[in-house]
């Protein structure tokens, strides 16, 4: 009973122990003193360690210890040590929740015996976790504020509410140029700037007083050597629970260098400025909204707009193309820069001025993008230069171009930097062979004789290697291999002093090579030659004359230089001798003239002359012929021709009289055979009509073949007077529509084609001058031979054209008749002259005589050409201005 009761009580101690423990706030564990296993756990330790409930019993103990430098058996065995020692452990351990997050306790443990364990630790665990941290941050801020206070590059100092100094840091000593303890025996007030004494003292009071917490500003000090530093002050009190302040704290930043530099920025900022007002180019500053925030005087005077209009207002308002101003500034926002940036600016009053733009981004203390900074150059002048320059490049190529000489340029290594198209073409390279190349060895290599030229003798180099113009005649020569000779001038060119190279100018004087050997055979010449020859200055003097001219006229040499030429010649031929000098200068080089010349002895001798005036000498050159004889002959010629004339005159007095009594003979013959050949007509129709009956077929035949013989005798008749009127009829003349004059004869002879294929074809004929109804005469004979021998052709074919030629209309007929053979051409035109039988084609041979007759009448001419069977053609010309002549037959 009492061993029952003994247990029951026990177990009642066991459960009185565990409701207690479990009770309790803080973690409590229950270790096996022996071996370190969990036997109990409360709820607290549960969720210190994020286990649950039983999970930890049956671990070790050390399973709940973060991982330190020290092991968890290390910290098992310390607490162990402490126990088995004095019974009691306290410390501080970093722990570990069972998801791994580190926290640390504040634990105590003790030893007693557990009625069912035995021997156990009980461990108290209470979590300090956050009073752990702030313990740690009291120790970093303390750390880091004495550091700050004694390593800082700021002056610290802690002072007394009697303005003494409590505590001093090494850089205030620095500053001061104190010592610590010599510092901590002063007042700030010493030491201070008398003119910032009471500013710093208003503030101070302030600060003590609760008005203000801190106060800062910039503030002298004296420092030991009498030296002045300044400050950026900055002043807090550090006040009792009580509210009271206790002490103050001071911070001085040296600014003494900085105050220097705003000093020296300030003056550098006047300078800039002075700078930027003295600028003579337009200078602004632009925001990122493309606004003008700052201008100087340049760009005042370049707008015309005052500095408050101009600031503020939109930059490209200002410009000619406002849009490509506007693209220009967000360029510059867009690549930090632009250079050389063309626009034009343009001023109120409406003038305009080219400039060239060269801006840039500025930033702030940031770095941060605020704005465009802008110059402008004034180019309008240079613009100007340049546009000339242009233009003189542009003429100096195309003097280059169109210069007939060759010219090239060297460098000053003897190669080819230009060339002209003269040069090119002389020498047979194109511009790109030779541009590049040393000259000498592409075109000046050899000399006349064969012979290589060496480099360093060539002259053309020279004017760059001696640095002077070189002038002379030598050889150049052709991509071909063929040699010409040149005249050239080699002048050296300069930049900045220095000789850069050579222009060349050349020629090709062959021809004049050619022309002075013809000037020496011409002297050779001039002084052999049997005909008298001189050359004449522009002042009327001989220059030179040669031996013939003096063996004519019996002069020296010497006596005919020395006084003007007129006076050698006969005084009535000199004023015309004048002019010809005269015509020859002013018109035509070349003349031929006569006059005479009166010789030394008296005679007077005619002379023919052919001379030449040379331009580039100013002289000319002529020759003589004496003609005295020549001239005799003429004179007694002419008298005899005089004398023929007047016998033709008489002649042809006698010749018309003749004509005329011709003509009457010719009229009376064929009115009198016209009667009796109307009589043969007559009396053979009767027969025919009243003997009809009793004439046969063969008595008739014969009447009819007189009838028409008859009839083919009077057309004769008819014919032939008509062919003698026509070199006696007077001449009408007009202007004479030719087609239409064609066309109208065409449709009288149509009738008569009746029954036949034929076709004309008048082409457009040009107008002439003549007589109206001698001209129809000519085209009724020639479309009436057309269409007369083209009568075996199936098809007719008959063609009408006309021409200019020179000072004549030259008309034609075409046709595809019977034609004729051309050895008999020149008989076509004559009178009664036939190439075809009468039984062929009807006709009595004087009609293209009448058309040759009209035609000579009118100034023309006729001709014909033909092919047997194929055609002809028949040809006849009228002048254009039209004429009229004697009949020539």
């Amino acid at each position: 009973r009492h061993l029952r009761i003994s247990r029951q009580s026990v177990q009642e101690d066991i459960y009185l122990q565990s409701r207690m423990i479990a009770q309790m706030t803080e973690a409590v564990l229950l270790v096996h003193a022996t071996d370190g296993v969990i036997v109990y756990t409360n709820p607290g330790a549960e969720r210190m360690f994020g286990y649950g409930p039983g999970e930890l019993a049956g671990k070790f103990f050390s399973v709940l210890f973060a991982r330190t430098d020290d092991s968890t058996e290390e910290i098992t065995a310390a607490i162990g040590a402490t126990l088995s020692q004095k019974g009691v452990w306290q410390g501080q351990t970093e722990n570990i929740t069972r998801d791994g997050k580190r926290f640390w306790c504040a634990a105590s443990a003790s030893v007693f015996t557990h009625p069912k364990h035995g021997e156990v630790w009980m461990i108290m665990n209470k979590d300090i976790t956050e009073r752990k941290r702030m313990e740690q941050e009291l120790a970093q801020s303390e750390a880091l504020f004495r550091n700050y206070f004694e390593l800082g590059q700021v002056g610290m100092a802690i002072t007394s509410l009697g303005q003494e100094w409590l505590q001093v840091n090494r850089r205030l000593c620095e500053m001061l140029g104190y010592t610590k303890e010599e510092l901590c025996k002063m007042t700030w007030t010493a030491l201070t700037h008398p003119d910032d004494l009471e500013a710093d003292m208003a503030q101070f009071s302030k600060l003590l007083s609760g008005e203000i917490e801190r106060y800062s500003m910039n503030k002298r000090f004296f420092r030991k050597d009498k030296q002045i530093i300044h400050t950026d002050l900055t002043v807090a009190c550090q006040r009792k629970p009580d509210g009271l302040v206790d002490y103050v704290i001071a911070s001085l930043q040296d600014i003494t260098e900085r105050k220097q530099a705003e000093e020296q920025l300030r003056s550098a900022l006047q300078y800039a400025r002075s700078l930027i007002e003295a600028s003579l180019d337009p200078l602004v500053t632009i925001s990122a909204e493309g606004k003008i925030t700052d201008v100087n005087e340049a760009t005042v005077q370049a707008t015309g707009a005052s500095r408050n209009a101009l600031v503020g207002s939109d930059f490209s308002d200002y410009f000619t193309e406002p849009d490509k101003a506007r693209a220009g500034y967000q360029e510059v926002f867009a690549k930090g820069a632009v250079m050389d940036y063309p626009l034009t600016l343009r001023h109120v009053s409406g003038n305009v001025m080219e400039v060239l733009y060269n801006a840039s981004v500025y930033r702030n203390d940031k770095n941060d993008v605020v704005g465009v900074f802008a110059v402008a150059r004034d180019i309008t002048k240079r613009k100007k230069a340049e546009q000339e320059a242009m233009q003189l490049s542009l003429r100096n190529r195309l003097i280059l171009d169109s210069a007939g000489e060759g010219i090239y340029g060297l460098d000053i290594n003897g190669r080819c930097t230009f060339i002209n198209p003269a040069a090119s073409q002389m020498l047979g390279f194109t511009v790109y062979e030779l541009v590049g190349q040393h000259s000498h060895s592409m075109f000046h290599h050899t000399r006349q004789d064969g012979s290589p030229y060496p480099q360093e003798e060539c002259p053309v180099l020279a004017a760059y290697q001696q640095g002077a113009t070189h002038r002379g005649v030598d050889m150049y020569w052709r991509k071909d291999g063929n040699g010409f000779p040149v005249e050239f001038v080699s002048t050296p060119t300069r930049e900045a002093e220095q000789i850069t190279g050579a222009v060349v100018v050349f020629s090709d004087i062959t021809e004049r090579k050619l022309l002075e050997r013809e000037r020496e055979q011409y002297f050779k010449f001039f002084r052999l030659s049997i005909d008298p020859m001189c050359i004449a200055d522009p002042y009327g003097c001989f220059k030179q004359v040669n031996p013939a001219f003096v063996l004519l006229t019996g002069y020296d040499e010497s006596e005919l230089v020395a006084k003007p030429f007129l006076d050698f010649i006969l005084p009535e031929d000199r004023q015309k001798t004048a002019d010809e000098m005269k015509l020859q200068v002013a018109v035509r080089p070349s003349m031929n003239f006569e006059n005479r010349y009166v010789c030394k002895d008296g005679r007077v001798v005619v002379l023919s002359w052919t001379a030449y005036y040379d331009k580039n000498d100013g002289v000319t050159y002529a020759t003589a012929r004496d003609i005295t004889e020549r001239k005799q002959s003429e004179e007694e010629l002419r008298k005899y021709h005089e004398h023929l004339e007047e016998l033709v005159r008489q002649r042809t007095a006698k010749l018309e009289v003749a004509n005329k009594d011709l003509e009457g003979f010719a009229y009376s013959v064929s009115h009198d055979l016209r009667v009796p050949l109307r009589a043969i007509d007559g009396f053979s129709q009767q027969i025919l009509k009243r003997y009809e009956d009793k004439l046969d077929s063969e008595g008739k035949r014969y009447l009819n073949i007189v009838r028409d013989n008859t009839k083919r005798m009077s057309r004769l008749i008819d014919d032939i007077l008509a062919f003698s009127r026509m070199g006696r009829l007077g001449m009408s003349m007009s202007e004479i529509d030719m087609e239409g004059l064609a066309r109208e004869v065409f449709e009288e002879l149509k009738p008569g084609c009746a029954g036949r294929e034929l076709t004309l074809a008048i082409n457009a004929l040009p107008l002439c001058h003549g007589d109206p109804a001698m001209l129809r005469q000519v085209w009724q004979n020639l479309l009436g031979n057309a269409i007369k021998f083209t009568q075996p052709k199936a098809l007719a074919l008959v063609e009408v054209g006309g021409y200019t030629e020179g000072a004549d209309i030259i008309y034609y007929v075409k046709d595809n008749g019977a034609g004729f053979d051309m050895q008999y051409a020149e008989k076509l035109f004559g009178v009664f002259q036939r190439l075809h039988g009468i039984e062929e084609f009807d006709g009595t041979g004087i009609g293209l005589a009448i058309v040759k007759r009209i035609i000579t009448r009118h100034g023309g001419r006729v001709w014909a050409e033909g092919t047997v069977d194929e055609g002809a053609i028949f040809y006849f010309s009228l002048p254009i201005k039209g004429g009229q002549h004697d009949d020539a037959d």
